[in-house]
C-alpha cells in the first residue's frame, strides 16, 4: 500500500507464480477476488469505497537486467531503468542510492576533465558484483515468508549481511574507494559465499521440515539484541577508512558465528537435499573459525 502525493493510494499485489495464479488476478475483478480470499480486511475497505479505481495494470515477468549501466558517453541507468528484481522484495531503493553515488562520481570526473572510460567500466563491474551478491537474499525465497522459524533467522541474517558489508561502504562514503574495495575483496567474497550457503540451506530446511510454529505468539525484538543493534547504530557514527576496513575483515567471522548458531538451533538435517546444504554451510563456517569467546552470542 503506497500513499501517493495526489492523496490516492496505490494497491499492489506482488506474488510468485509458483504460489499464486497470475491469470486469476490479471483483471481488477480478479484482483478483488484474490484480496477477498487472502486479505479480507483490505478487500472490505476497498469494496466499501464508492470511488472506482483510477487505473489498473498487470505486469508479468517484471524482473529485468541491462547489458550496461554506466557509460563514458555521459549516460547511466539507475533504479528501475537498469537492473530491477522485484517491486516488493528486493534491494531496489538501496541500489538507487548506490547508482546515484556512482553517477555523481562520474559527473565529478567529467567536470574535472578526467577520462570517464576506466571509471565507468569499474563502477559498472562493482555495481553488478554488489547486486549479484545481494540477489540470493531474494531469489526463490518467497516461500520462506510462511515459515516462522526460517524467516525469523533469515531476517536477522539478511540485516547482518547488509549492515556488515554493503551499508558501511555507503554510509561512510567508500563506495568509490577502489583501493579499499580491492583490500577488502577477500572478506567480502567470504561473506558472499556464507550468504549463498545460508540462503540455500534456509530454503531447503523450510521446504523439508515444513512450518514450525512457536507454542505461543512471540515477537522478536531486534532492539534487544545488543550486537545486532550495534551493527545498525555504528552506520551513522563517524568512521575512518581503517575502521571500515577492520569491520569488513571482521564480517566473515561474525556471519559464520551467526550461521553456526542457526544450524545448532535447527538441529541435524534428516533428509538428503537439506543435509547437503547443511554440510556446505558448516564447512564454510569452519573456514572462518576464530578463538572462542571473542564474540557474544548472536541469540
Amino acid at each position: 500500500l503506497i500513499p501517493l502525493a495526489s492523496g490516492c493510494h496505490s494497491v499492489g499485489i506482488v506474488a510468485d507464480p509458483a504460489q499464486h495464479d497470475f491469470e486469476a488476478m490479471k483483471t481488477h475483478a480478479g484482483a478483488m477476488r484474490w484480496l477477498a480470499r487472502h486479505q479480507p480486511q483490505l478487500h472490505a475497505a476497498l469494496a466499501a469505497s464508492a470511488e472506482p479505481p483510477l487505473d489498473f495494470g498487470f505486469l508479468r515477468s517484471f524482473s529485468h537486467d541491462a547489458r550496461q549501466l554506466f557509460s563514458h558517453q555521459r549516460w547511466a541507468l539507475v533504479g528501475e531503468a537498469g537492473r530491477f528484481l522485484d517491486p516488493f522484495y528486493s534491494p531496489g531503493s538501496d541500489f538507487i542510492a548506490i547508482g546515484n553515488t556512482y553517477v555523481t562520481e562520474l559527473v565529478g570526473i567529467d567536470l574535472g576533465g578526467g577520462d570517464l572510460r576506466p571509471a565507468a567500466r569499474l563502477f559498472d563491474a562493482v555495481f553488478r558484483s554488489f547486486y549479484d551478491n545481494m540477489l540470493p537474499l531474494y531469489e526463490g525465497q518467497y516461500a520462506l515468508f510462511g515459515n516462522a522459524a526460517a524467516m525469523s533467522h533469515k531476517v536477522v541474517w539478511d540485516y547482518t549481511y547488509y549492515w556488515s558489508v554493503l551499508a558501511p561502504l555507503f554510509f561512510h562514503g567508500r563506495l568509490a574507494d577502489t583501493a579499499l574495495l580491492a583490500e577488502c575483496a577477500a572478506p567480502m567474497q567470504a561473506c558472499a559465499q556464507l550468504n549463498q550457503g545460508m540462503q540455500d540451506w534456509l530454503r531447503a530446511a523450510a521446504e523439508q521440515r515444513g512450518e514450525r510454529l512457536p507454542r505461543a505468539p512471540a515477537f522478536q525484538d531486534h532492539t534487544q539484541i545488543h550486537w545486532f543493534r550495534t551493527l545498525n547504530t555504528r552506520l551513522t557514527q563517524p568512521a575512518a577508512r581503517a575502521d571500515v576496513a577492520r569491520q569488513m575483515h571482521e564480517a566473515p567471522q561474525v556471519m559464520a558465528t551467526l550461521a553456526q548458531q542457526a544450524l545448532q538451533r535447527f538441529g541435524p538435517a534428516e533428509h538428503a537435499p537439506e543435509a547437503a546444504h547443511h554440510a556446505r554451510l558448516a564447512a564454510l563456517c569452519a573456514q572462518q573459525q576464530r578463538p572462542a569467546g571473542t564474540m557474544a552470542a548472536c541469540g
